[in-house]
């Protein structure tokens, strides 16, 4: 009893140590963690690990050019939430994909952190010609102030400008050109397919027609409702018949049901 006594009257003086040994624990833990592990991925499609730092400039680079797009100030929830779900499947087919397209020689294999690969003349040639790629036809400052209509010139002048410009205008600008290439080896490979595909006349032919082929029917029925009972006899031969064809319909490998139960005898003690 003097021991918790004297605890007692010590009671303040123990909170505040107990209190500073707890956060030198917690804050030692978390200096030390940061200063030897390095940030888990996010996740590893392929062999290849995704880091929330990549993820999230993905993201970020998907939001803009929906700001672009929509001409707007802001996105809500439900398009943030769609830019997510965008970048993660961009992310999600660029690494699933980037194995086939290495084996078709689409891309160069081994490359660093898989990038696309399309030709530099192929690339300006969806940067500036009127063929452009849509990525580039859908930003504003590229249609001509007299028709709205696009104008390749304005690109290729933008183009020209572009070591004058901004740090961040020159890295947007060439996340947009990654895309691009992307979408283009997607559009590739997806051309190789279609080509690739042969289908005979007569195979065709025997598709279309059965996919095609109508025919007329009439069923002709008794409904059971409208026969009366008096008109039917059943004998206890018949009930043997269906009872021997049926059997098995109404066995059972395991009991359907198992009881135990405890009886107490009401007896005077």
């Amino acid at each position: 009893m003097p021991i918790i006594g004297k605890i007692r009257s010590y009671s303040g003086l123990l909170v505040i140590v107990i209190g500073v040994a707890l956060a030198a624990f917690v804050l030692g833990d978390l200096f030390k963690s940061s200063g030897s592990r390095k940030m888990p991925p996010l996740a590893e499609i392929n062999g290849q690990e995704i880091t929330i730092n990549e993820f999230r400039k993905k993201v970020e680079d998907i939001e803009e050019r929906m700001l672009q797009q929509s001409r707007t100030g802001n996105l809500n929830s439900q398009q943030r939430f769609q830019a997510m779900q965008t970048a993660w499947q961009d992310l999600l087919m660029s690494e699933l994909m980037m194995e086939e397209y290495e084996e078709l020689g689409l891309a160069v294999k081994h490359s660093p952190k898989r990038k696309p690969s399309i030709s530099k003349d192929e690339l300006v040639y969806m940067l500036t010609s009127q063929d452009a790629h849509p990525y580039i036809k859908q930003i504003p400052g590229f249609q001509d102030p007299q028709t709205g209509q696009f104008n390749p010139a304005l690109v290729s002048q933008f183009i020209a400008s572009l070591p004058e410009q901004d740090q961040e205008i020159q890295m947007q600008w060439s996340q947009l050109e990654k895309e691009i290439k992307k979408d283009r080896l997607r559009t590739k490979y997806y051309n190789l397919i279609q080509k690739g595909y042969y289908l005979p006349g007569q195979l065709a032919a025997q598709y279309y027609q059965e996919e095609s082929r109508k025919a007329k029917t009439v069923l002709v029925g008794i409904l059971y409702r409208t026969v009366p009972d008096s008109a039917i006899a059943v004998t206890d031969a018949d009930y043997e018949t269906y009872y021997e064809e049926h059997k098995k319909e109404f066995e059972v490998d395991e009991p359907t049901a198992k009881i135990s139960y405890l009886t107490f005898n009401v007896t005077p003690s």
